[in-house]
């Protein structure tokens, strides 16, 4: 029997199948809305910055960059957003929270940009999230429907 744990093995998938991912130019981050001092500190944060120098501080810290990253931008740092829910669950709450809004939201326009490989291990994440979160958790009904949407492209 394997010592892998699925969480494990979902991790491995995250980084083998997200590997392709290019990064965002400073100017794909967000889409540049000068007075918006959000987005541009979303900019600052996150230029010339690899997704693996991005720290579980930052992930927190920027979770609702998520709403605001152009679809280059999420398909390349949402590897990081994943792995901080798999790995401190717990603490990352608001990151899940940020995660089901914005598929549900957005979901469209990034899977056009995802591989089948990519959308499988996104639902992967979504099954092993809903395994986890309280009975009453109140995106549960929106997390079936972006499984649902992800599993038919796939």
């Amino acid at each position: 029997m394997s010592s892998r744990t699925t969480k494990d093995r979902i991790i491995e998938d995250i980084d083998r199948h997200f590997i392709s991912a290019t990064a965002p130019e400073t100017d794909e981050i967000v889409d540049d809305i000068p007075s918006d001092m959000e987005r541009q500190e979303i900019k600052a944060a996150f230029s010339s910055r690899a997704r693996n120098e991005v720290s579980f501080a930052m992930v927190l810290k920027h979770a609702e960059s998520l709403f605001l990253f152009t679809p280059k931008a999420w398909v390349y740092y949402a590897p990081v957003y994943m792995k901080t829910m798999l790995a401190r669950f717990r603490d990352a709450e608001i990151v899940v929270d940020i995660f089901v809004s914005t598929l549900a939201q957005y979901g469209a326009s990034y899977q056009k940009l995802l591989t089948p490989e990519q959308r499988r291990t996104i639902v992967d994440v979504l099954r092993w999230l809903l395994r986890r979160l309280d009975r009453e958790y109140w995106k549960r009904p929106e997390i079936h429907r972006i499984i649902e949407r992800f599993e038919r492209d796939i």
